[in-house]
């Protein structure tokens, strides 16, 4: 179109490259909102695949509780969670499941510092990318003593 019109019209070349800018920014527009609607796509997938699967033949294979906490006037997830069944499956994010008193932070939570390592036990560990929503969240998994299982509920 912008050739033709080109070659046929006064000021075919202004015409010309004014059809390719509009093009060109209509074409970017269009990528822009798929980029946007993918990254939101993918971030609610992630969401949706931490919190808890119910099965259809109603076994469960581990206690899960979520909570919130806050640090710096920013709250975030705190998930408590027992594997009930050595075939639990594990949280994404993790490769291993934590030990009693134990917590694995987000990087972004774990750069906070260590006064959060001692509230929910020892911190080891972080939360692989895969398990988060966006890099910079702030998000734990603890695996609490039994005395402190049986004060959360």
């Amino acid at each position: 179109m912008g050739r033709a019109a080109s070659r046929s019209a006064e000021a075919g070349r202004i015409r010309y490259f004014a059809l390719f800018a509009a093009t060109t920014v209509a074409v970017l527009a269009v990528c822009g909102f798929l980029l946007a609607a993918s990254s939101f796509d993918g971030r609610t997938e992630r969401s949706q695949a931490r919190w808890p699967q119910v099965a259809d033949d109603g076994s469960a294979t581990l206690l899960w509780r979520a909570t919130l906490a806050s640090v710096d006037d920013r709250q975030y997830d705190v998930v408590y969670i027992e594997p009930l069944t050595p075939d639990a499956p594990l949280p994404p994010g993790l490769s291993r499941w934590p030990r009693p008193g134990e917590a694995v932070l987000s990087p972004a939570l774990k750069a906070v510092g260590p006064r959060l390592s001692e509230e929910y036990g020892r911190a080891e560990g972080t939360i692989a990318a895969g398990g988060l929503e966006s890099p910079s969240e702030y998000f734990a998994y603890v695996r609490p003593t039994a005395e402190r299982w049986t004060l959360r509920r």
